[in-house]
């Protein structure tokens, strides 16, 4: 049998961003048009400054709340005809609040895009928020919750936020608030949030078919009387938030049998000048399926099926965070060889072997991020969202590949912070309550699944 050598990959195909047509309307709405005329096919994103990171505490998910409203109905329709008014287009509008934005949006064929324009100046503009619609999506988010605070992954993340911020940051809490919070949820703080937040520097991103010069009247047609404000309102976030005593929260599921782990804690917002070399650095520690953490908990021990890092980033503080699943008889070696793993990555320099690894896969597989007009649009309204530079995209695959093995280093010892260590286990205590203890890492708090969910709402 013959056998060949191994082909020599080439060099990585070519690739740059699609180009951006910015303008304003005498409003000072902005609009981003990216023309891409391979098929008739357009997206619409109306995106403002109108997400879960202005909120108080007391507010908590009532972003979320807000935005999901904006498909019950509009001023001149209801919710069943603003749903027909969608499939007469061929679309199904989306909305969605995160972090720092909120945003309607919708794909539909060129053909459409002048009454999808107006349809979507329609929703973002005037809501109806409908007593009865409000009622039924404020319970439907009380379940959700209820029942993600039961599962042991989503119970684990919960407790985790709360752990690595402290309780008075609005970080601490998910996004789309708690069932405490959301029960207080009325149609007029919807209706408060969305004349105090929606005009506040408002976008529309129009991607696909499209030639931007014709774009730019139809919209000043639908969005040119709106009144809006020229900045955001302040955002309550406290870059101060994070905790800074290590903590060890053990959540009882009887007869588990495995433990849900999170370890890690608050790190630096998404604006860090660092941001590349950080991504590189965790992508080397946790962040691919042959990175360090999953190699060894995976491939040498057994014991689990995947083991991750990452950066849940946000504008003003990210969350580190080591996850995985293994058997409880391993949880206490577990967290000790995580923990081992990032001391590592922190005392000496990786090898320019899984530097070239980790920036290779993360160059190859970027452009995969951006194969549709809904994927760029969204990509553009993140970037927009978190104050990154116009050009982002175009130069991230330049500023990985410039990221050396001692970038990852100063990273490591700078960003990973092993003394602030925050660890959350969701599993059956009688087996892993000692283990944990013998950690000597911190005391040990114990709660019960259901008195967690209970303390959550």
């Amino acid at each position: 049998m013959t056998i060949h050598p191994k082909p020599i990959p080439g060099a990585a195909a070519p690739w740059s961003f699609p180009a951006e047509y910015a303008s304003f309307l005498r409003n000072g709405m902005r609009l981003v048009c990216v023309p891409l005329p391979r098929l008739p096919i357009v997206t619409l994103i109306a995106t403002t400054a109108a997400g879960s990171e202005y909120e108080t505490l007391d507010e908590a998910g009532v972003a979320h709340l807000s935005a999901l409203a904006l498909g019950e109905g509009t001023a001149r329709r209801d919710g069943e005809a603003l749903n027909l008014a969608c499939e007469s287009l061929g679309a199904e509008l989306h909305t969605y609040a995160g972090w720092s934005r909120a945003e309607v949006g919708l794909t539909t064929t060129t053909p459409h895009l002048s009454q999808a324009i107006e349809l979507l100046a329609e929703v973002m503009r005037s809501p109806a928020f409908p007593e009865r619609n409000i009622s039924r999506l404020r319970d439907e988010r009380i379940a959700e919750l209820i029942q993600q605070q039961a599962e042991p992954r989503s119970l684990a993340d919960e407790c985790f936020a709360r752990q690595a911020f402290r309780h008075w940051g609005r970080y601490s809490l998910p996004a789309a608030g708690t069932r405490g919070t959301v029960h207080g949820v009325t149609r007029e703080m919807l209706a408060q949030w969305h004349a105090t937040h929606f005009a506040n520097q408002p976008s529309l991103l129009i991607v696909g078919d499209i030639e931007p010069g014709a774009v730019h009247d139809l919209v000043k047609g639908a969005y040119g009387e709106w009144d809006i404000r020229a900045r955001p309102s302040e955002a309550t976030i406290e870059e101060d938030a994070s905790e800074t005593v290590p903590s060890v929260v053990l959540i009882n599921k009887e007869n588990a049998p495995q433990t849900e782990l999170r370890i890690g804690h608050a790190s630096v917002g998404r604006l860090n000048p660092d941001y590349y070399a950080i991504t590189v650095m965790n992508a080397v520690l946790g962040g691919l399926f042959n990175s360090r953490i999953n190699l060894n908990l995976r491939e040498q021990r057994g014991y689990t099926y995947g083991a991750f890092s990452g950066f849940e980033w946000r504008r003003a503080a990210s969350l580190f965070a080591v996850s995985t699943a293994v058997n409880r008889e391993n949880t206490a070696d577990a967290i000790t060889q995580v923990l081992q793993e990032i001391d590592r990555i922190r005392q000496e320099s990786v090898s320019e072997s899984e530097c070239s690894l980790a920036v290779d896969y993360l160059c190859g597989v970027f452009p995969l991020r951006f194969e549709t007009t809904a994927a760029l649009a969204d990509a553009i309204a993140s970037r927009d969202a978190m104050a990154l530079p116009a050009d982002y995209y175009s130069s991230y695959r330049t500023r990985i590949r410039s990221v050396s093995t001692a970038d990852i280093l100063r990273c490591a010892q700078q960003y990973l912070r092993p003394d602030t260590v925050q660890i959350v286990a969701v599993g059956d205590a009688h087996t892993v309550r000692v283990p944990l203890t013998d950690l000597n890492i911190a005391g040990v708090t114990e709660r019960e699944a259901m008195d967690h969910v209970e303390e959550s709402g």
